[in-house]
Formats: C-alpha cells, sequence, structure tokens
C-alpha cells in the first residue's frame, strides 16, 4: 500500500489553502444569514412600529364614531357688535344678510295739560303697567308735578318707567312756559309700553284724570326690532 499527500513536492501547503476554502465558504453563508436575520429584524420592527401607529389611530378615531360629530355647524358674522349668530347641525351652509327694517324704540307719554311749577293735580291713586307688570303711587291733595315725579322714580317696585317735568312754551306768544309730566320706558319694544290709569278723588274740583292714558300724547310709540334676513 502507498500513501500519497496532495501537494507534495509542489511547494503548495494544499492544508492551509483547503482550510481557507472552507472558511471563505463558511464565511459567505454567516454573512448571507446575517444579512437575512438583519432584514427580518428591520422587518419586525417596522411592523412593530405600525401596530404601534395604528394603535394611536384607533384611539384618536373612538369619539367619531358617532355621524352627529360630522354634522357640527358653526355661524361666524361679520360685526358682532352689530349681530351675531349661531347654528346647529340643521342648519344649511350658506351666506346670509342682515337688513334692519326697525330699530327697537321705547315708548315715551306726555301730558297734554301744562302746569305751573306750583300747581297742584289733585289727588287718589295713579297705576302705571308695562304689559304683566305694574305698580301704584299716592297722589296726595297738595302734590305737584314734581312731587309725582319724585314718587314715581323713587317706588322700590316701579317696573321699569321714568318720570320726568319739563318746561315748554305756554303757547300764548309772550315767552311764558308751563310743566308737562314725562314718562319714559327703559327698555324697548311693545312689551315695555305704558299705560297709565288709577282713581280719581276729584278733590277741590282738580281732575288727577289728566295723567290718565286718554290725556297722554305720545312722541314716542313702543317699538319691536325688525331685521330681514337675505340668503345671498
Amino acid at each position: 500500500m502507498s500513501i500519497s499527500s496532495a501537494g507534495i513536492g509542489s511547494g503548495i501547503d494544499i492544508n492551509s489553502l483547503v482550510q481557507q476554502l472552507v472558511e471563505s465558504e463558511g464565511s459567505n453563508k454567516s454573512n448571507r444569514l446575517n444579512l437575512k436575520e438583519a432584514e427580518y429584524q428591520a422587518d419586525i420592527s417596522a411592523f412593530g412600529s405600525l401596530k404601534g401607529a395604528l394603535s394611536i389611530f384607533q384611539k384618536a378615531v373612538q369619539g367619531l364614531q358617532d355621524a352627529g360629530d360630522f354634522q357640527n355647524r358653526s355661524a361666524t358674522s361679520s360685526n358682532t357688535e352689530v349681530f351675531t349668530a349661531s347654528a346647529d347641525e340643521t342648519a344649511d351652509f350658506s351666506q346670509y344678510g342682515i337688513e334692519v327694517v326697525q330699530l327697537a324704540q321705547a315708548n315715551k307719554l306726555i301730558t297734554q295739560a301744562g302746569f305751573a311749577d306750583t300747581d297742584v293735580v289733585g289727588s287718589g291713586t295713579l297705576t302705571l303697567t308695562q304689559g304683566a307688570d305694574s305698580f301704584s303711587i299716592d297722589v296726595g291733595a297738595t302734590d305737584t308735578l314734581t312731587d309725582i315725579r319724585d314718587a314715581i322714580n323713587a317706588a322700590d317696585d316701579n317696573t321699569g318707567i321714568g318720570a320726568a317735568v319739563i318746561n315748554v312754551d305756554d303757547g300764548l306768544g309772550l315767552g311764558g312756559t308751563v310743566q308737562k309730566l314725562v314718562f319714559t320706558a327703559n327698555d324697548t319694544g311693545l312689551d315695555k309700553a305704558i299705560t297709565v290709569s288709577g282713581t280719581d278723588d276729584d278733590v277741590n274740583g282738580l281732575n288727577l284724570t289728566r295723567l290718565f292714558s286718554a290725556s297722554l300724547d305720545e312722541p314716542a310709540a313702543a317699538l319691536n326690532g325688525q331685521i330681514k334676513v337675505i340668503i345671498s
């Protein structure tokens, strides 16, 4: 039997060469496996990030499950000092213009009769009414317009009526003046219109009914504000 060794006599280290080839082949496979592992790790990381993002998204949309959340409406005014607006889910999408047809106005009444500053008016009770509310004052036999004015303004249950005494021309052309009593509503609108009634004791022939509504002029009627909505 003869034994031969590859490379004997050639000067080539066959064993070392074989070992290097084996190691090289193993290294290539190892590198390929490491690369695959890195790719799988990257995929796993990406799936993890996606799962986290989906979880956050699900939490964010939980409050949007009601269809009403998508039907909210809002309204804005180009001049909030003049007009404000609001809208609910039934409002249509549109633009509106507002035209003022009538301004609200406070009621004002004034006596037709004129009085001297020392004249007594009569005696009895004056009842002043606004809508469903009213209050009364007692008028004494010596009360002047000034006394009645002060009693109205000082009444604890006053419904919102101011009284004033003004001096106007007596109409005689001599420069003289007379006093008149003015009733003015503190607030505007028809529901704040003033009615003056009462009871007249007719003491000394003086007539308190001169201060009742039937004997009053109305320089300013009670008015509600009116607007027109224009769809553009």
